[in-house]
Order: structure tokens, then sequence, then C-alpha cells
């Protein structure tokens, strides 16, 4: 009877089974299938790895559910020897509901599925500009019942508002809503017609009027979208020509006209800020006085001249007590003062036509309360009379003294005394 005397190594399913010793022709050895197939280390996958403790820990236990046990048998090939054989028919595999009971686990973290991938529309919807046209606005007219005639309302006219649609013909014509300068600074026979800056009557000022919406229009470039008939529900022509129009919806959206308005406004302060730079400018360049001055004596009186005949200031008082100047008593100055006013003159070019449409208003002038500036003299020959007035006065009271004190005898030789 041969014997075996050397390892044999078998694979089944991955698994290497080894049998170390000698064993006669015939003989076996018996193995558990659980804690055979279970030996991670007799794993051929973890063997031929370049780290065979990381695969085996990581590797799915292969004898989960077996039970039973298997034989090794050494089966004679020639005479004298044989070959180890292992024959696992034996073992018995675990069912489905025990391989997923004991052998499955559910992994704490599960990737959730990739969304679904939107699908790419190229454009297919783009604006066309429409051509439009705008009437001109009648004339503003102002029906009022006031009784009194209101000061006039004057402002720098808008030159221009930069829309082709909407040109003036007061105070200058407009040419596709642009202005024109050189009818500004070119002149017939030395006359302008045309202002930089005109001033005008407000009920003729330019009036904001609504702009044209939409300015553009959708249209159809491409049908591709149709290839989505899910989606026409929120994507399509008609829709999207219906959210274009609701844009202009001034119900719904009253800002556009409020923007409309402040820029109109915003227009006109800019022309008077212009017109103003301008008056300044013109102002700076005058070869004659920028202003008068007229100073009025706050004593209203009406008796005959406080002057002497030499037309000299005569020394009087009380004049803090005489009637006041009707202008110095609104402006709050005394008896001791003067009103001095202060009125600009007209800047020639701009507060005349063509820049002054309108009979703007201009400042009255301005008031202030200045002291007085005292005044005296005294005449030679006046001084001289009335020293020698004193020096005879004094003289006939000496003079008269002494008669008197003769008369009473307290002189001697007098009327009262004894021989």
């Amino acid at each position: 009877m041969a014997k075996h005397d050397k390892t044999t190594m078998m694979f089944w399913q991955g698994v290497v089974i080894e049998a170390y010793g000698k064993q006669p022709v015939g003989g076996a050895v018996t193995k558990g299938c659980r804690s055979t197939f279970s030996n991670r280390t007799l794993y051929v996958g973890p063997r031929a790895s370049p780290n065979p403790q990381q695969a085996m820990a990581s590797h799915m236990d292969l004898g989960c559910g077996y039970t039973g046990q298997f034989d090794i048998t050494c089966k004679e090939t020639t005479p004298g020897k044989c070959n180890m054989s292992a024959d696992i028919s034996s073992c018995k595999p675990p069912t489905y509901a025990q391989a997923l009971t004991a052998c499955y686990e559910v992994p704490i973290t599960t990737t959730p599925a990739p969304a679904p991938a939107s699908p790419v529309v190229p454009d297919w919807l783009g604006v066309e500009d429409v051509n439009f046209t705008l009437a001109e606005l009648p004339e503003f007219y102002n029906i009022t019942t006031q009784t009194t005639t209101p000061a006039p309302c004057c402002e720098v006219h808008v030159g221009a508002v930069c829309r082709p649609d909407q040109n003036f013909a007061y105070p200058a014509p407009t040419k596709d809503g642009r202005w024109q300068p050189e009818l500004s600074y070119m002149s017939t026979n030395g006359t302008r017609k045309i202002g930089y800056f005109p001033s005008v009557p407000c009920h003729r000022q330019a009036k904001s009027v609504p702009r044209k919406c939409p300015r553009v229009k959708i249209k159809q470039i491409s049908p591709t979208y149709l290839g989505w008939p899910q989606c026409l529900s929120v994507c399509s022509n008609s829709i999207a020509q219906a959210r274009m129009m609701s844009v202009c919806n001034r119900t719904k959206h009253p800002q556009l006209e409020q923007k409309e308005k402040k820029a109109h406004k915003a227009k006109i302060a800019s022309m008077t800020a212009k017109a103003a730079a301008l008056e300044s400018f013109v102002a700076g360049q005058m070869a004659t006085v920028t202003s008068s001055k007229d100073v009025i004596d706050c004593l209203a009186d009406r008796l005959p001249s406080r002057y002497n005949s030499l037309k000299l200031p005569a020394i009087r008082v009380g004049f803090d007590k005489m009637p006041l100047h009707n202008e110095c008593r609104l402006h709050g100055c005394l008896a001791t003062q003067c009103l001095e006013v202060k009125r600009p003159c007209k800047v020639p070019f701009v507060h005349e036509a063509p820049e002054d449409m309108c009979n703007l208003r201009q400042a009255n002038g301005s008031y202030s309360c200045v002291e007085k500036v005292s005044i005296t003299s005294n005449n030679p020959m006046s001084l001289g009379f009335g020293i020698a007035w004193m020096v005879i006065g004094g003289v006939f009271g000496c003079a008269g003294i002494a008669a008197y004190v003769k008369q009473l005898g307290l002189i001697p030789g007098g009327a009262g005394e004894d021989e």
C-alpha cells in the first residue's frame, strides 16, 4: 500500500483546499465545510493581492450558511502513488432565505441614484425691433377759475428727450428727437432766433410721453423645442408672448410711469443747471457793473431841510422820535440807520429773448440796514460872532452889577452916603 508523503493543494470555487502530512492509498482527511470555506487565508484572490491582509479583511465570507463535512481522499494514480482529491458534494449550501438573514448586511450609507440629465434645448426664441410712430400731442390748455392773476410760472425748456419719435416745434425745432445746436449760434441778420436754454411758460413745457411697450417682439428662430412635447405646458411660444406683454401692463407695473416721470424731471433739472451755469459765465464776462445800489434815509420828515442855508448839516437832536420811512419799517431799520438796496443788473444775452421767453421775474434786490455816518461842521465867522456877543454880554453884566451896588450906597460917593 503506497502512501502520499507530500502536501497537495487543490482549488475549488476560489478556495484553496490544502492537505498536509502523509496518507496511504485510499486514506482520507475529513474537514468541516463552514470552517474551511470561511477561512480567508485560503482564498485565492487575497493571496494574489499585493496587500493580502487588507484583501482578506475586506473579502466576503464564502462559507456563510454552509453545513456538513467533506473528505480529502488519496486516490491511486499509478502503482504505489496517489493524488489527493476533495469531494465537497456533501457540503450543504444555505437557502435563499438563510443567506438573506445570516449573510447579507444592509450597507449603512447608500449612494443616491444619479438625477436624470435635463435635455439641452438650443435657443429657439429671439427678439426683433418693432417700428412705431407717435402722433404729436395737442398744445396743453388749462382752464383756470382763479380771480387774480397768478405769478408767472417759468421753466427751462427740455431741448430734446433723445427719442426719434418725439420732436418739438417750440421754442426750437428738433430733428429726429435731437437738439440742433447750429440754430442757436447761427444768426440771421445778426439776430438769434433760438436760445441755448430758453425759459418758457410752464404750460408750454414738454410733457412726459409714455413710451411704446414692448420695444421688441419675440420670434421663433428654431422649432427644436417641439421635440420635448412634455415641456410645452410651461415653455412655448404663446407663453413667452404672454409673459412679454405682462411686463408692459402699467396697472400691474406702476413703476413704469414713475420712472418715465422721474427721468423727465431729471432732464428739466439738468437743463436748469446748465442755464444757471451759462448765466454765471456771462455775468463774469460783463464789461459794465453787475449791480446798482440805492440808499434810503430812514428818517421820513416833511419839515424844511435839515441843512442850513450853506447846505451844511444843522445841529439838531430828537431824530429818533421822527417817523420812519415805509421801506425801513418793513425791513426793521432804525431812525439812526439807512436802508441799502442792491439790485443786480440784467445779464445781457441771458435775460432777453430768445433765452427769456417767459418774462421771467428777476430778483428785486437785497436789503440791509447800515448805520449813518455822522457829519458835523462849524463856521469860523459864526464862532467869532458868538465869542464877541459873549464878551459884550459880560461887559454889560458887570456894568449892571456895579450900578446896582452904587445905588445901595455900598460904594463911596454913592447916593446913599452921608456927607
